[in-house]
């Protein structure tokens, strides 16, 4: 009974904690869409000729007062003490090989994208959870309620609490069955934001995010609400947030990954290649903070999985200048872009532009008797 009472708890507070952040932002209809340079033509969906793509960003709504506090250079760098880098390995990695590289396409679900690419790659199911099939099922959730249905943005707390109570279903059966009607997801197609699914026909097909000796949990290490309220008892701590996202990355099995971070994130867009203007294996595939960067005001979020980190990596910026250590991102704008569709971040543009951060993980049943 205490351990139902435990439960029901849990369950309230993270209610609680999404219903304010869903009072306390605003996330527009109108996502922001801009340009990537393609760097490899292997997606069959290409043509030769293609030199550039269409990418969408979430519009989220900031006010001035939380756009300051967000952006602090106090907060945004540290208030405390630079952690130790001996207290994690210098690299770890996920393997990704297994999952395939995920398009969004023209719409503004990168949140769904991203959470749903890491159960994939925990799963170790290559392309399984249906997107369309949530994002689907997320028009009913807002008609119903206050949520975003993740069409046009959302938040990674909002998506994976939607996937824990209700399941997930996956793309077989999306193509077999359909989801309100549709089988394939509207990769092309901007105006098409799906058909609402009720909960009793979700349910019907739907399942739980399990395998045979594990289940799924996930937990927040980050999230919006940290950093644009100015907490003086518990300020955003930058380097605390990275040395749990390491922690995270070192101590999965790199081949049967047990753990992943998604990560939120401001990209802003007015230069290079969406705001990417460092190259490490491909040209502007990696995000620095630059000069320029820091002073650009067009921001849009996005979404996206860390999968590994090398503290001895090194990019180079548009401005010549050396950036050493680098996040490892699987991105969901398909394969054409970045390295083969994943992308690299310095720590340091990530501490001042991150928003929210979670870990995705399996846990052995044994630990929930």
């Amino acid at each position: 009974m205490m351990k139902n009472r435990c439960l029901l708890s849990a369950v309230s507070l993270t209610v609680t904690l999404l219903a304010i952040n869903a009072n306390a932002l605003e996330l527009s209809e109108k996502p922001l869409t801009a340009t990537v340079a393609v760097t490899s033509l292997q997606s069959k969906t290409m043509r030769a000729a293609a030199a550039t793509k269409k990418v969408v960003l979430m519009n989220i709504q900031l006010t001035n007062k939380e756009k300051q506090t967000f952006f602090n250079s106090q907060h945004s760098l540290s208030s405390s003490a630079k952690v130790s880098q001996t207290s994690t390995p210098t690299n770890a990695s996920v393997n990704m090989k297994s999952m395939p590289v995920l398009d969004q396409g023209k719409h503004g679900s990168c949140v769904t994208f991203a959470n749903t690419g890491a159960i994939d790659a925990l799963l170790k199911k290559g392309d399984y959870v249906s997107q369309l099939c949530h994002l689907n099922l997320g028009r009913y959730l807002k008609l119903n309620g206050y949520y975003p249905s993740g069409w046009n943005g959302s938040f990674g707390p909002w998506v994976l609490d939607q996937i824990t109570r209700f399941g997930i279903m996956n793309t077989q059966d999306q193509k077999i069955y359909s989801c309100g009607g549709i089988k394939e997801y509207p990769i092309y197609d901007e105006e098409e934001i799906g058909i609402p699914v009720t909960l009793d026909e979700f349910k019907v097909r739907s399942k739980a995010v399990k395998t045979e000796k594990r289940v799924f949990l996930w937990q927040s290490i980050l999230t919006i609400m940290d950093r644009i309220f100015d907490d003086e008892d518990n300020p955003y701590d930058a380097d605390k947030v990275v040395l749990k996202i390491k922690q995270t990355l070192a101590s999965s099995n790199p081949y049967e990954p047990t753990a992943l971070i998604t990560m939120g994130v401001f990209l802003p867009f007015s230069h290079c290649n969406m705001g990417a203007c460092a190259t490490y294996h491909a040209k502007n595939d990696t995000w620095a903070l630059t000069s320029a960067i820091a002073n650009d005001s067009n921001l849009g979020g996005h979404e996206m999985i860390i999968t590994g980190y090398d503290d001895k990596a090194t990019a180079i910026d548009n401005e010549g200048h050396v950036h050493t250590g680098l996040f490892t991102l699987r991105n969901s704008w398909g394969e054409e872009v970045g390295d083969h569709g994943d992308f690299y971040m310095t720590y340091d543009f990530f501490k001042r532009y991150v928003m929210e951060a979670q870990k995705l993980m399996m846990v052995h049943n044994k630990f929930l008797g």
